[in-house]
């Protein structure tokens, strides 16, 4: 007797809806992990050669801890002559950009972190328990005595003025009206933290920060408030609601009514890192362009105020740390770190590489993973209902005369 199967209309096949949603899933999957992939690696044609050069010196084996230029031609780097000490100070300076670098004081009992230039002829130096300043150009140098300390590094100098200046070190801030002949204690610094970036908003609003915090002052300089509890390397600001920050691990970013928050670092994947970033300095020329040094990303870019950043190619045999950004203009910049590495462009604005930012990638995992849950589940159970159907026929069951799924 001839058996009839029920006929079902209306059951969709499963196996058949379980593969679409498995190749729906997968290709969606597939195409957003590509997208950010291909986001990272975008290459405008702008950028189709190198964006920083190498420049050549005398000392290779240095390491280079601050860069100033007053224009495209004339400028500054100081640092360590010796690699892994803390000694053996070296003052450069040039006149054409970078070509050429003549030496215009080494020490080998210094330690040179930090140049303030104030004017063409007038520039600062850190050092160990002193300071050193030019009133020539560099021609010649002249040491400044801040407080009794001899042994601990003055840990950054700012100057507002020829004759108006501040300094820092073992906690403890100075300041001069006369040049630097004559220093005095700032009583208003009262914090256990060396500033180590000094910015002169006005000349009453007044910003630092240091090793644990940020700080602000409205009195030009006297009195000082802790206002976040994080801090770093650097500070620059695109005007007076938008500031930008620099630590080893993190972004340090302020809007309106001096508010700061810690943000990630942008990378090519900075979910997944294993060590610090190590962010060094930052520098805005404007309230749109921007630039980043440090380690895994040697150089950065921004130019629409920190929304979206670019890495910038750099020569492949730099060091392995870059310390300090000087820009002119939008094209002109320069930038040391370690193993005596200088470098210079002329095409600043370069957009090399888009960067995720850390909320992309966070994004990326979480929509990532949640396909790999969705579609996981559904191979598994087509497999089991593959397999379950196999075993049936190989015991002897007739295939035929069993339910069908449709």
């Amino acid at each position: 007797m001839m058996n009839i199967l029920p006929l079902r209309t209306s059951r969709p096949d499963f196996r058949l809806s379980a593969v679409v949603l498995l190749i729906l899933l997968g290709f969606a999957y597939t195409g957003l992990f590509f997208a950010f992939a291909d986001a990272a690696r975008m290459e405008p044609a702008q950028a189709q050669t190198t964006t920083w050069i190498s420049l050549e010196s005398d000392y290779t084996e240095a390491t280079f801890r601050d860069v100033e230029f007053i224009n495209s031609s004339h400028g500054w780097v100081v640092g360590i002559l010796y690699p892994n000490t803390t000694s053996g100070g070296i003052i450069l300076h040039t006149k054409d950009a970078g070509d050429t670098w003549e030496t215009q004081l080494a020490d080998d009992d210094q330690l040179f972190r930090q140049i303030e230039v104030v004017n063409e002829h007038t520039a600062w130096v850190t050092g160990r328990g002193r300071l050193y300043f030019t009133n020539d150009s560099g021609e010649s140098w002249h040491i400044s005595l801040a407080g009794n300390s001899r042994l601990s590094t003055m840990s950054t100098v700012e100057f507002l003025n020829e004759t108006h200046g501040w300094t820092a070190t073992t906690q403890i801030m100075y300041k001069t009206t006369d040049g630097g002949q004559t220093w005095q204690y700032v009583t208003g610094w009262m914090f256990e933290d060396n500033p180590r970036d000094i910015y002169f908003l006005t000349e009453h609003e007044v910003w630092a920060i240091g090793y644990h915090g940020i700080y602000h002052s409205d009195d030009g300089a006297e009195t000082w408030e802790q206002v976040f509890d994080k801090g770093g390397w650097s500070l620059s600001f695109l005007n007076e609601n938008e500031a930008w920050g620099v630590s080893d691990g993190y972004l340090l970013h302020m809007k309106q009514n001096n508010t700061w928050e810690a943000m990630p670092v942008p990378g090519r994947v900075p979910s997944f890192r294993l060590k610090s970033p190590y962010c060094s300095d930052i520098q805005f020329i404007d309230d749109q362009h921007g630039w980043i040094v440090g380690t895994e990303i040697a150089v950065m870019h921004t130019s629409n105020g920190g929304s979206t950043w670019y890495q910038q190619s750099v020569p492949a045999n730099r060091g392995y740390r870059m310390f300090a950004v000087c820009f002119v203009d939008e094209s002109h910049g320069w930038v040391v770190g370690s193993d005596g590495t200088i470098l210079r462009t002329s095409a600043g604005g370069n957009l090399d590489a888009l960067l995720l930012s850390g909320q992309e990638d966070l994004l990326l995992i979480a929509i990532g993973g949640a396909g790999i849950v969705i579609v996981l589940p559904v191979g598994w159970f087509v497999l089991r209902r593959r397999k379950g159907r196999m075993n049936t026929t190989q015991t002897g069951v007739d295939s035929d005369s069993s339910p069908e799924i449709l």
